[in-house]
């Protein structure tokens, strides 16, 4: 078993999170309100053995998978994995006295991701947070399009392989972006900054740069693979809004986390099959990695602040957000026809 390593691609959120060296797996910081959900997403009760399931009519087919919880260096509680790799995880992870949640990598297989991370809600404490908290998040709120919206571009880290200045390329500015570089290639990255400038009217085109900042998938022999990119996303979205309404619980900070692949070989050699709900599998075998990872996924994330509610509903704070992205990204959708 690989020892884990931090994380190569953060498109926004806190520092620390951690992934193996052979990416299969994820650990981030936790407390124990985002476990209870975990769990209680994960665990098939009797009631739902009799209920009819298909991919993205349930919550959890949009989170990724649950495998257990880390204490780094002592032992992993594990939800569902084998007592072999569960004490392989706890011993390649560092020594730590703090607690981990362990999930599937939402980024394994992929070649050159490009990701966004959009905060859903406009509500941004819950019944924890101090009154200093509050009063911050109700600013940011009221100031970003989470309070209009309901949604909020938290970052985004893109595939681009670009070598000119980002002040020559549209769209970015050196005040909320800056370049990366790995062995896979070129980034350009977009702070919270990014997000909170966008309005009501921008916030289409801050999303459409998601999409355009790879020269490669801009010529016009891959515009079909971009359109498809752009359709699926507006397609899955549809899927979790469904989800969304029949899903008694309440989010608060919580983000959608928008991933794909940049590299064109990879459309081909995969013929441009991409599931638009996709199970994410343990596979032992490396050379299958691949073959077995999207080319492009949308992932719910974040649940620290998250409880379900049984007999109360929907969240009507994340259905608005999701279905404000809807309208925006069938635009984008129809533009790239």
């Amino acid at each position: 078993m690989d020892g884990f390593v931090s994380l190569p691609h953060i498109a926004a959120g806190h520092e620390g999170p951690l992934t193996t060296e052979d990416g299969v797996f994820f650990a981030k910081l936790t407390n124990q309100r985002e476990i209870d959900f975990y769990q209680e997403s994960f665990r098939e009760t009797v009631n739902e053995l009799h209920v009819e399931h298909y991919p993205g009519n349930k919550l959890r087919d949009w989170m990724p998978k649950f495998w257990g919880t880390l204490t780094p260096g002592v032992s992993l509680q594990a939800h569902n994995l084998d007592s072999v790799l569960a004490a392989d995880l706890a011993a390649a992870a560092p020594l730590s006295d703090k607690q981990y949640i362990v999930l599937q990598s939402v980024l394994h297989g992929f070649r050159k991701p490009s990701i966004m991370d959009i905060k859903l809600g406009s509500v941004l404490y819950d019944d924890s947070s101090s009154a200093e908290k509050r009063t911050r998040m109700v600013n940011v709120s009221e100031l970003t399009t989470s309070g209009s919206l309901h949604f909020r571009v938290c970052g985004m880290k893109c595939y681009t392989d670009t070598t000119a200045p980002l002040a020559d390329i549209p769209g970015v500015s050196n005040d909320c972006c800056k370049f990366s570089e790995d062995a896979l290639g070129r980034y350009v990255s977009f702070d919270k900054t990014y997000g909170r400038l966008l309005t009501d009217e921008t916030a289409e085109l801050g999303i459409a740069q998601f999409f355009n900042l790879n020269p490669e998938l801009c010529r016009s022999e891959n515009t079909p693979i971009r359109h498809k990119i752009v359709e699926s996303f507006f397609h899955r979205l549809q899927l979790l809004y469904n989800c969304l309404l029949d899903e008694e619980v309440r989010i608060v900070g919580g983000s959608l986390l928008f991933v794909f692949e940049n590299d064109v070989a990879r459309w081909h050699e995969m013929e441009c099959e991409d599931p638009l709900v996709h199970e994410q599998l343990i596979n032992e075998d490396e050379d299958d990695d691949e073959e077995d990872a999207p080319l492009s996924t949308l992932k719910f994330i974040d649940f620290a602040h998250s409880k379900r509610v049984l007999g109360e509903g929907c969240d009507e704070e994340i259905v608005e957000g999701v279905e404000n992205l809807i309208g925006i990204f069938q635009n984008l959708s129809e533009y790239e026809k």
